[in-house]
Protein backbone atom coordinates (compact mmCIF):
# COMPACT_ATOMS: atom_id res chain seq x y z
CA UNK A 1 0.00 0.00 0.00
CA UNK A 2 1.52 3.04 -1.11
CA UNK A 3 -0.86 5.70 0.22
CA UNK A 4 -3.57 5.87 3.61
CA UNK A 5 -7.22 4.19 2.02
CA UNK A 6 -10.30 4.41 3.37
CA UNK A 7 -12.29 1.22 3.28
CA UNK A 8 -14.92 2.46 5.37
CA UNK A 9 -15.79 5.57 7.82
CA UNK A 10 -17.04 5.44 11.28
CA UNK A 11 -20.48 3.47 11.24
CA UNK A 12 -22.72 2.46 14.47
CA UNK A 13 -23.07 -0.92 12.14
CA UNK A 14 -20.23 -3.79 12.14
CA UNK A 15 -21.90 -5.48 9.32
CA UNK A 16 -20.78 -2.62 6.44
CA UNK A 17 -17.57 -2.63 8.34
CA UNK A 18 -17.19 -6.56 8.43
CA UNK A 19 -18.13 -6.73 4.43
CA UNK A 20 -15.80 -3.58 3.51
CA UNK A 21 -12.59 -5.87 5.60
CA UNK A 22 -13.57 -9.01 3.30
CA UNK A 23 -13.33 -7.45 -0.21
CA UNK A 24 -10.18 -5.98 0.52
CA UNK A 25 -8.70 -8.83 2.43
CA UNK A 26 -4.82 -9.18 3.10
CA UNK A 27 -1.68 -8.52 0.44
CA UNK A 28 2.00 -7.83 0.78
CA UNK A 29 2.70 -4.64 -1.00
CA UNK A 30 5.94 -4.39 -3.46
CA UNK A 31 7.33 -1.75 -1.59
CA UNK A 32 7.76 -4.21 1.96
CA UNK A 33 9.04 -6.95 -0.02
CA UNK A 34 12.10 -4.77 -1.46
CA UNK A 35 12.48 -3.55 2.40
CA UNK A 36 13.40 -7.37 3.15
CA UNK A 37 15.70 -8.87 0.67
CA UNK A 38 17.03 -12.34 1.74
CA UNK A 39 20.47 -12.51 1.99
CA UNK A 40 22.31 -13.52 -1.42
CA UNK A 41 23.33 -17.42 -2.04
CA UNK A 42 25.13 -18.30 -4.90
CA UNK A 43 27.94 -19.91 -4.15
CA UNK A 44 30.57 -17.03 -4.52
CA UNK A 45 31.16 -15.27 -1.38
CA UNK A 46 32.23 -12.20 -3.40
CA UNK A 47 29.70 -11.75 -5.39
CA UNK A 48 27.04 -12.39 -2.99
CA UNK A 49 28.30 -9.49 -1.12
CA UNK A 50 28.19 -7.25 -3.67
CA UNK A 51 24.76 -8.57 -4.18
CA UNK A 52 23.76 -8.09 -1.15
CA UNK A 53 25.54 -4.36 -0.83
CA UNK A 54 23.15 -3.30 -4.01
CA UNK A 55 20.12 -4.94 -2.38
CA UNK A 56 20.36 -3.11 0.83
CA UNK A 57 21.08 0.19 -1.03
CA UNK A 58 17.50 -0.86 -2.07
CA UNK A 59 15.47 -1.92 0.82
CA UNK A 60 17.00 1.15 2.53
CA UNK A 61 15.23 3.63 -0.09
CA UNK A 62 11.36 1.55 0.31
CA UNK A 63 12.24 1.48 3.96
CA UNK A 64 12.51 5.72 4.11
CA UNK A 65 9.33 5.32 1.98
CA UNK A 66 7.25 3.45 3.82
CA UNK A 67 8.60 5.16 7.35
CA UNK A 68 7.91 8.22 5.86
CA UNK A 69 3.93 6.81 4.20
CA UNK A 70 3.48 5.45 7.47
CA UNK A 71 4.31 8.82 9.70
CA UNK A 72 2.07 10.66 7.15
CA UNK A 73 -0.73 8.32 7.57
CA UNK A 74 -0.12 8.26 11.55
CA UNK A 75 -0.44 12.25 11.38
CA UNK A 76 -3.54 12.19 9.18
CA UNK A 77 -5.89 9.92 11.15
CA UNK A 78 -4.64 11.77 14.29
CA UNK A 79 -5.80 15.03 12.52
CA UNK A 80 -8.66 13.41 11.68
CA UNK A 81 -9.24 12.76 14.84
CA UNK A 82 -8.56 15.74 17.04
CA UNK A 83 -12.02 17.13 17.13
CA UNK A 84 -13.33 13.70 18.40
CA UNK A 85 -13.76 14.26 22.17
CA UNK A 86 -12.32 11.67 24.47
CA UNK A 87 -9.96 8.90 24.14
CA UNK A 88 -9.45 6.91 21.02
CA UNK A 89 -8.05 3.61 20.31
CA UNK A 90 -6.19 3.17 16.60
CA UNK A 91 -5.49 -0.89 16.27
CA UNK A 92 -2.85 -1.37 13.90
CA UNK A 93 -2.38 -4.36 12.20
CA UNK A 94 0.45 -5.48 10.71
CA UNK A 95 2.87 -7.85 9.64
CA UNK A 96 6.30 -5.83 9.26
CA UNK A 97 6.55 -2.28 11.18
CA UNK A 98 9.14 -0.33 9.26
CA UNK A 99 10.82 1.90 11.26
CA UNK A 100 12.23 2.08 14.88
CA UNK A 101 12.11 4.87 17.09
CA UNK A 102 11.92 6.38 20.56
CA UNK A 103 9.49 8.71 21.35
CA UNK A 104 11.55 9.66 24.45
CA UNK A 105 14.50 10.71 22.41
CA UNK A 106 13.25 12.27 19.29
CA UNK A 107 16.28 11.83 17.51
CA UNK A 108 14.81 11.23 14.18
CA UNK A 109 17.09 8.67 13.23
CA UNK A 110 15.89 5.13 11.93
CA UNK A 111 18.26 2.46 11.61
CA UNK A 112 18.64 1.71 8.06
CA UNK A 113 21.48 -1.14 7.57
CA UNK A 114 25.19 1.38 7.39
CA UNK A 115 23.39 4.51 6.37
CA UNK A 116 21.30 6.53 8.67
CA UNK A 117 18.53 9.17 7.63
CA UNK A 118 16.70 11.85 9.87
CA UNK A 119 13.03 12.01 9.30
CA UNK A 120 13.06 14.62 12.47
CA UNK A 121 10.43 16.86 10.70
CA UNK A 122 8.34 14.09 10.16
CA UNK A 123 8.52 12.55 13.12
CA UNK A 124 8.06 15.78 15.73
CA UNK A 125 4.79 16.60 13.43
CA UNK A 126 3.52 12.70 14.08
CA UNK A 127 4.45 12.71 17.80
CA UNK A 128 2.62 16.19 18.26
CA UNK A 129 -0.52 15.41 16.16
CA UNK A 130 -1.17 11.94 17.99
CA UNK A 131 -0.30 13.39 21.48
CA UNK A 132 -2.79 16.28 20.79
CA UNK A 133 -5.66 14.03 19.49
CA UNK A 134 -5.28 11.91 22.68
CA UNK A 135 -4.99 8.74 20.32
CA UNK A 136 -3.83 5.72 22.05
CA UNK A 137 -2.07 3.42 19.76
CA UNK A 138 -2.76 -0.61 20.11
CA UNK A 139 0.00 -2.47 17.59
CA UNK A 140 -0.88 -5.92 16.52
CA UNK A 141 1.59 -8.15 14.99
CA UNK A 142 -0.29 -10.07 12.35
CA UNK A 143 2.43 -12.55 11.46
CA UNK A 144 1.07 -14.09 14.83
CA UNK A 145 3.73 -16.72 16.54
CA UNK A 146 7.06 -16.40 14.48
CA UNK A 147 10.37 -17.56 15.62
CA UNK A 148 13.82 -15.87 15.00
CA UNK A 149 14.95 -18.54 12.16
CA UNK A 150 14.37 -18.18 9.53
CA UNK A 151 14.17 -14.85 9.75
CA UNK A 152 11.18 -13.75 10.01
CA UNK A 153 11.29 -10.58 7.91
CA UNK A 154 11.84 -12.83 4.68
CA UNK A 155 9.03 -14.29 3.47
CA UNK A 156 7.98 -17.80 4.18
CA UNK A 157 7.94 -19.36 0.87
CA UNK A 158 11.40 -17.47 -0.29
CA UNK A 159 13.03 -18.58 2.88
CA UNK A 160 13.81 -22.30 2.58
CA UNK A 161 17.11 -22.62 4.88
CA UNK A 162 16.85 -23.54 8.20
CA UNK A 163 18.79 -22.86 11.03
CA UNK A 164 21.74 -24.68 10.80
CA UNK A 165 22.00 -23.16 7.22
CA UNK A 166 22.06 -19.67 8.62
CA UNK A 167 25.80 -17.92 9.48
CA UNK A 168 26.49 -16.39 12.88
CA UNK A 169 26.08 -13.08 11.72
CA UNK A 170 22.27 -14.04 9.90
CA UNK A 171 21.60 -15.89 13.20
CA UNK A 172 21.93 -12.45 14.92
CA UNK A 173 20.52 -10.40 12.23
CA UNK A 174 17.18 -12.73 12.20
CA UNK A 175 17.20 -12.12 16.17
CA UNK A 176 17.73 -8.21 15.98
CA UNK A 177 14.75 -7.97 13.33
CA UNK A 178 12.57 -9.76 15.91
CA UNK A 179 13.92 -7.33 18.75
CA UNK A 180 13.63 -4.70 16.79
CA UNK A 181 9.67 -5.27 15.68
CA UNK A 182 8.84 -6.03 19.27
CA UNK A 183 10.16 -2.95 20.46
CA UNK A 184 8.68 -0.72 17.88
CA UNK A 185 5.54 -2.11 18.94
CA UNK A 186 5.95 -1.46 22.84
CA UNK A 187 7.15 1.55 22.07
CA UNK A 188 4.36 3.51 20.04
CA UNK A 189 1.88 1.49 22.59
CA UNK A 190 3.59 2.55 26.14
CA UNK A 191 4.16 6.09 24.54
CA UNK A 192 0.25 6.74 23.60
CA UNK A 193 -1.42 4.62 26.43
CA UNK A 194 -2.17 1.41 24.01
CA UNK A 195 -1.16 -2.03 24.42
CA UNK A 196 1.10 -3.91 21.99
CA UNK A 197 -0.07 -7.70 21.13
CA UNK A 198 2.39 -9.87 19.38
CA UNK A 199 3.55 -13.47 19.54
CA UNK A 200 0.38 -14.62 19.69
CA UNK A 201 -2.13 -16.65 17.11
CA UNK A 202 -5.19 -14.92 18.27
CA UNK A 203 -5.04 -12.16 16.52
CA UNK A 204 -8.92 -11.83 16.61
CA UNK A 205 -8.63 -11.84 20.30
CA UNK A 206 -5.99 -9.33 20.76
CA UNK A 207 -8.45 -6.70 18.40
CA UNK A 208 -11.38 -7.06 20.59
CA UNK A 209 -8.82 -6.78 24.01
CA UNK A 210 -7.85 -3.59 22.09
CA UNK A 211 -11.55 -2.64 21.84
CA UNK A 212 -12.50 -3.31 25.17
CA UNK A 213 -9.76 -1.34 26.19
CA UNK A 214 -11.86 1.85 25.55
CA UNK A 215 -15.19 0.75 27.46
CA UNK A 216 -14.33 2.45 30.62
CA UNK A 217 -11.75 5.78 30.63
CA UNK A 218 -11.07 8.55 33.08
CA UNK A 219 -9.38 12.03 31.68
CA UNK A 220 -6.67 13.31 34.44
CA UNK A 221 -4.92 16.39 33.41
CA UNK A 222 -2.21 18.88 34.57
CA UNK A 223 -0.04 21.38 33.77
CA UNK A 224 3.90 21.21 33.48
CA UNK A 225 5.57 23.39 35.74
CA UNK A 226 9.20 22.52 35.18
CA UNK A 227 9.29 25.08 31.98
CA UNK A 228 11.89 23.53 29.82
CA UNK A 229 10.33 23.04 26.60
CA UNK A 230 13.21 20.73 25.69
CA UNK A 231 11.47 18.29 23.44
CA UNK A 232 13.15 15.70 26.31
CA UNK A 233 10.94 12.68 27.41
CA UNK A 234 9.74 12.96 30.99
CA UNK A 235 7.87 10.12 32.38
CA UNK A 236 3.83 10.15 33.87
CA UNK A 237 2.95 7.81 36.59
CA UNK A 238 -0.67 7.11 37.89
CA UNK A 239 -1.32 5.12 40.93
CA UNK A 240 -4.58 3.62 42.36
CA UNK A 241 -5.59 2.88 45.73
CA UNK A 242 -6.53 -1.02 44.69
CA UNK A 243 -4.47 -3.96 44.53
CA UNK A 244 -4.24 -5.58 41.17
CA UNK A 245 -5.64 -3.70 38.59
CA UNK A 246 -3.90 -2.55 35.97
CA UNK A 247 -4.14 1.17 34.57
CA UNK A 248 -3.03 1.93 31.02
CA UNK A 249 -1.94 5.47 30.47
CA UNK A 250 0.89 7.12 28.28
CA UNK A 251 3.98 6.83 30.18
CA UNK A 252 5.47 10.37 29.44
CA UNK A 253 5.86 13.24 26.83
CA UNK A 254 8.13 14.82 24.85
CA UNK A 255 8.57 18.54 26.36
CA UNK A 256 8.23 20.15 22.52
CA UNK A 257 7.99 23.94 22.28
CA UNK A 258 5.49 25.62 20.35
CA UNK A 259 5.53 24.76 16.73
CA UNK A 260 7.58 27.26 14.95
CA UNK A 261 6.41 26.11 11.08
CA UNK A 262 8.88 27.28 8.31
CA UNK A 263 7.80 27.78 5.02
CA UNK A 264 9.06 24.11 3.92
CA UNK A 265 6.59 22.94 6.71
CA UNK A 266 3.76 24.57 6.15
CA UNK A 267 3.29 23.39 2.57
CA UNK A 268 4.64 19.73 3.91
CA UNK A 269 1.34 20.16 5.97
CA UNK A 270 -0.94 21.86 3.42
CA UNK A 271 0.20 19.07 0.83
CA UNK A 272 -1.17 16.49 2.99
CA UNK A 273 -4.17 18.28 3.83
CA UNK A 274 -4.57 18.47 -0.24
CA UNK A 275 -3.89 14.85 -0.65
CA UNK A 276 -5.32 12.78 2.35
CA UNK A 277 -8.27 10.70 1.83
CA UNK A 278 -9.45 12.01 5.50
CA UNK A 279 -10.30 15.36 6.31
CA UNK A 280 -8.30 17.80 8.92
CA UNK A 281 -10.68 18.64 11.86
CA UNK A 282 -8.32 20.47 14.13
CA UNK A 283 -10.24 23.98 13.09
CA UNK A 284 -14.70 23.18 13.06
CA UNK A 285 -15.24 23.85 9.29
CA UNK A 286 -18.65 23.58 7.34
CA UNK A 287 -18.97 24.11 4.16
CA UNK A 288 -22.44 24.73 2.35
CA UNK A 289 -22.80 25.02 -0.98
CA UNK A 290 -24.96 26.10 -4.20
CA UNK A 291 -24.80 26.29 -7.84
CA UNK A 292 -26.12 29.73 -9.29
CA UNK A 293 -27.22 29.34 -12.75
CA UNK A 294 -25.45 30.32 -15.74
CA UNK A 295 -22.29 29.92 -17.54
CA UNK A 296 -19.72 29.16 -17.08
CA UNK A 297 -20.39 26.89 -14.42
CA UNK A 298 -19.63 27.72 -10.85
CA UNK A 299 -20.25 27.07 -7.23
CA UNK A 300 -21.33 29.13 -4.64
CA UNK A 301 -20.05 28.63 -0.99
CA UNK A 302 -20.73 29.42 2.16
CA UNK A 303 -17.77 28.78 4.27
CA UNK A 304 -18.36 28.40 8.89
CA UNK A 305 -15.28 28.83 10.81
CA UNK A 306 -15.64 27.22 14.51
CA UNK A 307 -14.13 29.79 16.84
CA UNK A 308 -12.39 26.70 18.09
CA UNK A 309 -8.44 26.27 16.69
CA UNK A 310 -8.45 30.05 15.91
CA UNK A 311 -5.94 31.89 17.50
CA UNK A 312 -5.86 35.80 18.52
CA UNK A 313 -3.47 37.82 19.77
CA UNK A 314 -4.00 41.15 21.72
CA UNK A 315 -2.14 43.69 20.44
CA UNK A 316 -2.83 47.08 21.70
CA UNK A 317 -7.08 47.62 21.85
CA UNK A 318 -7.37 45.12 18.97
CA UNK A 319 -7.36 41.30 19.02
CA UNK A 320 -5.45 40.03 15.93
CA UNK A 321 -5.36 36.70 13.51
CA UNK A 322 -5.07 35.16 10.21
CA UNK A 323 -6.68 32.56 8.08
CA UNK A 324 -5.40 31.23 5.67
CA UNK A 325 -8.43 29.75 2.68
CA UNK A 326 -7.46 27.40 -0.10
CA UNK A 327 -9.93 26.05 -2.71
CA UNK A 328 -8.45 23.29 -4.78
CA UNK A 329 -9.92 21.32 -7.36
CA UNK A 330 -8.79 17.86 -8.38
CA UNK A 331 -9.50 14.82 -10.53
CA UNK A 332 -10.36 11.20 -9.97
CA UNK A 333 -6.32 10.24 -8.93
CA UNK A 334 -6.42 13.28 -7.10
CA UNK A 335 -4.29 15.48 -8.92
CA UNK A 336 -4.88 19.00 -9.24
CA UNK A 337 -6.93 21.10 -12.15
CA UNK A 338 -6.91 24.84 -10.49
CA UNK A 339 -6.67 26.25 -6.97
CA UNK A 340 -6.52 29.75 -5.39
CA UNK A 341 -6.01 30.97 -2.00
CA UNK A 342 -7.19 33.93 0.09
CA UNK A 343 -5.71 35.20 3.33
CA UNK A 344 -8.06 36.67 5.57
CA UNK A 345 -6.48 38.97 8.54
CA UNK A 346 -8.83 39.70 11.48
CA UNK A 347 -8.05 43.04 13.77
CA UNK A 348 -10.78 42.66 15.53
CA UNK A 349 -12.20 44.78 18.49
CA UNK A 350 -13.54 43.73 22.42
CA UNK A 351 -16.82 43.46 21.34
CA UNK A 352 -15.96 41.28 17.79
CA UNK A 353 -13.63 39.28 19.69
CA UNK A 354 -16.58 38.43 22.03
CA UNK A 355 -18.93 37.91 19.10
CA UNK A 356 -16.57 35.51 17.07
CA UNK A 357 -16.18 33.60 20.04
CA UNK A 358 -19.94 32.72 20.06
CA UNK A 359 -20.86 32.66 16.32
CA UNK A 360 -17.44 32.13 14.31
CA UNK A 361 -16.90 33.35 11.32
CA UNK A 362 -18.88 33.19 7.95
CA UNK A 363 -17.42 33.69 4.74
CA UNK A 364 -19.03 33.42 1.28
CA UNK A 365 -16.54 32.46 -2.28
CA UNK A 366 -18.03 31.91 -6.12
CA UNK A 367 -15.36 29.24 -7.68
CA UNK A 368 -14.99 28.23 -10.95
CA UNK A 369 -15.43 24.79 -12.02
CA UNK A 370 -12.79 23.50 -13.78
CA UNK A 371 -13.09 20.95 -16.29
CA UNK A 372 -12.61 17.33 -15.49
CA UNK A 373 -12.98 18.12 -11.82
CA UNK A 374 -14.11 15.56 -9.63
CA UNK A 375 -14.04 16.91 -6.43
CA UNK A 376 -13.41 20.29 -4.56
CA UNK A 377 -11.23 20.56 -1.47
CA UNK A 378 -11.32 23.36 0.87
CA UNK A 379 -8.67 23.75 3.37
CA UNK A 380 -8.42 26.62 5.97
CA UNK A 381 -5.62 27.02 7.80
CA UNK A 382 -4.97 28.93 11.51
CA UNK A 383 -1.61 31.29 10.84
CA UNK A 384 -0.72 31.84 14.14
CA UNK A 385 -0.80 28.01 15.24
CA UNK A 386 -0.63 26.00 12.25
CA UNK A 387 -4.36 24.15 12.70
CA UNK A 388 -5.84 22.65 9.53
CA UNK A 389 -9.52 21.98 8.89
CA UNK A 390 -10.45 20.89 5.29
CA UNK A 391 -14.07 19.55 3.62
CA UNK A 392 -14.22 17.63 0.45
CA UNK A 393 -16.82 18.27 -2.12
CA UNK A 394 -17.92 15.66 -4.45
CA UNK A 395 -18.77 17.15 -7.98
CA UNK A 396 -19.78 13.72 -9.78
CA UNK A 397 -22.53 15.36 -10.51
CA UNK A 398 -21.88 18.77 -11.97
CA UNK A 399 -22.44 17.83 -15.55
CA UNK A 400 -26.12 17.34 -14.29
CA UNK A 401 -28.87 19.64 -14.60
CA UNK A 402 -29.14 20.58 -11.15
CA UNK A 403 -26.44 19.74 -8.88
CA UNK A 404 -25.61 19.66 -5.24
CA UNK A 405 -27.45 22.78 -3.41
CA UNK A 406 -27.16 23.41 0.35
CA UNK A 407 -27.90 26.74 2.17
CA UNK A 408 -25.17 28.87 2.81
CA UNK A 409 -24.33 27.70 7.04
CA UNK A 410 -25.14 29.52 9.91
CA UNK A 411 -23.37 30.17 12.76
CA UNK A 412 -24.38 28.40 15.42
Amino acid sequence: MAQLQILHDFTRDAAPLVRAFQRFGGRQSAALEASQPEPANTGDAEFDELLDTLNSRIANYYIERRALTTLSALEAVANHLVAVPGRKNLIWVSGSFPFSFGFEAMSGRFSLSNESKTFSAELERAARAVNNANVAIYPVDARGLVGAFPNPNFNAPRSARGLAQLSPSEQNAALAAVRSTHDTMQLLAERTGGRAFYNTNDIQGSIRHAVADSEVTYELGFYPTHGKWDSRFHEIKVRVNRPGLEVRHRKGYLALPEAAFDERQQLALLRQAMTSPLNATALGLTVGIARPSGDPPALRLGIHVAPRGVTLAQEGERWVGALNFFFVQQDLQAQKLASEGQTLTMRLTEERRRQFTQDGLVLERKIPLAAGASRLRVIVRDAGSGAIGSVTIPLEDRNSKRGPEAAAPKPE
